[in-house]
């Protein structure tokens, strides 16, 4: 078993079949790629991250989402969320938390991580909520850029950046997982066609 597929293992809790990533120095498959909407090799992903900055709000949010969509649609998948800002241990954010529980997911037990390169290289495919988080993601592992997804393109109305709720009033976590809601079912619907 190769150091990835161990690595994967250990982060995502089973065991990896073959990792497959595109070269680190071929700017022409890395566009190519980064250009589609779908994880590399239009495969439904074994492992996926979600990051965004505390890791309190959006991503732990739309990871639960995120694994109840792919239990309802009987895919198998290991999801894991982090924050870029470092913040471990935490819980989900009060207001986030109540809006979890109103649209039947549970955010209780979520604890935050910090977004590590480790994290980034065992991932199939990684949600990011923001450009500048893309940008970031791409700054700690340029392979992985490919990888990488804005969230907010799969809405109905694309957009690259699904806001920050943190410290907003209660309807601004209302409207945020909203958004995550939509644009998850747009992903997922991507691989019903």
């Amino acid at each position: 078993m190769s150091f990835i597929e161990r690595l994967r293992d250990r982060l995502f809790g089973f065991q990896a079949k073959q990792y497959r990533q595109a070269p680190a120095h071929t700017p022409e498959l890395v566009k190519h790629e980064s250009e589609h909407k779908l994880p590399p090799m239009g495969v439904f992903p074994e492992r996926v991250l979600f990051v965004c900055c505390g890791n309190m709000c959006r991503s732990a949010y739309a990871a639960a989402r995120f694994e109840q969509l792919a239990k309802q649609k009987h895919r198998s998948v290991r999801v894991a969320s982090a924050g870029t800002l470092k913040l471990i241990g935490r819980e989900a954010a009060p207001e986030m938390k109540e809006t979890a529980r109103e649209n039947g997911l549970d955010l209780e037990s979520h604890r935050s991580s910090a977004l590590t390169l480790l994290m980034i290289q065992a991932a199939d495919a990684i949600f990011v909520m923001t450009r500048d988080l893309k940008r970031d993601v791409a700054r700690i592992s340029p392979e992985a850029e490919p990888r990488i997804v804005l969230l907010g393109h799969y809405l109905p109305e694309p957009k690259d950046d699904i806001e920050d709720p943190m410290g907003r009033e209660p309807e601004v976590y209302r409207v945020v997982a909203g958004e995550i809601d939509k644009a998850l079912s747009g992903w997922f619907a991507k691989f019903e066609k």
